[in-house]
């Protein structure tokens, strides 16, 4: 009888110690997995969330410096969805973006502001994207860095070349802020009136052309607003 119970003993300490070492283990697994879980950040409409009425939309740095006390610190750009999908492979980061219902042809800049960050002085910029003719990105695309080849084609094309790596920008990843979109205009031109955008806005209306769309803060024609804004942490 002693024998028994020292063997159930044993064997119970055993069980024990195996659930402890798969539970650690699980959670090595988990925590390997988390690191390469793409998962999808949404974003909204800057009027829908509470940057405007916020201390850098209503009154702050952000509405004096680009607007003055009587503007508004949001566009008003149209937005079905948007999602932002960071992608870690080692020890670069990349940005995937998907979009339904925005402007279309239009070309969208991407800048980020760290926790505590002042919109103004402090937002880092991460690339660009443009949508299509729908106002749709196509499915996901990569966030690209076009300003040496700044073409259409840079944009339009599904080659990886281009996409921003951002563990080169400045900031520690996983980093903890806000993606600010802004709007720099529709990139194609309706020579007809009838709501068909036909020819690029380009140093020679083709893809493969120089795009002059309007920079952003202090051209005087309103691009400065923030479009949509997306939360990373």
């Amino acid at each position: 009888l002693f024998n028994i119970s020292l063997l159930i003993i044993i064997l119970t300490d055993f069980t024990m110690a195996m659930k402890d070492i798969l539970f650690v283990f699980s959670l090595l697994i988990a925590s390997a997995l988390s690191q390469r879980k793409n998962f999808w950040l949404e974003f909204a409409k800057c009027n829908d969330t509470f940057f405007p009425v916020s201390i850098y939309g209503s009154t702050g740095s952000y509405l004096t410096t680009y607007h003055g006390p009587s503007g508004v610190a949001c566009g008003g750009d149209p937005l079905t969805r948007g999602l932002f999908q960071p992608r870690t492979r080692g020890p670069r980061n990349f940005l995937k973006v998907a979009v339904t219902g925005a402007n279309p042809w239009n070309l969208y800049s991407i800048y980020f502001l760290p926790v505590g960050g002042d919109p103004v002085s402090d937002k880092v910029f991460v690339g660009e994207f443009m949508t299509d003719a729908a106002g749709d990105t196509g499915g996901s695309v990569w966030v690209k860095d076009c300003s040496s080849t700044f073409t259409p084609t840079c944009f339009t094309s599904t080659s990886r070349s281009g996409r921003v790596d951002m563990s080169r920008l400045g900031f520690t990843i996983p980093a903890s802020g806000q993606f600010l979109v802004y709007s720099r205009g529709i990139s194609k031109k309706d020579l007809d009136g009838d709501g068909i955008y036909e020819t690029w806005k380009t140093s020679d209306n083709t893809a493969s052309g120089t795009m002059n769309n309007p920079t952003l803060w202090g051209t005087g024609i309103g691009y400065d607003g923030v479009q949509f804004i997306s939360a990373w942490s």
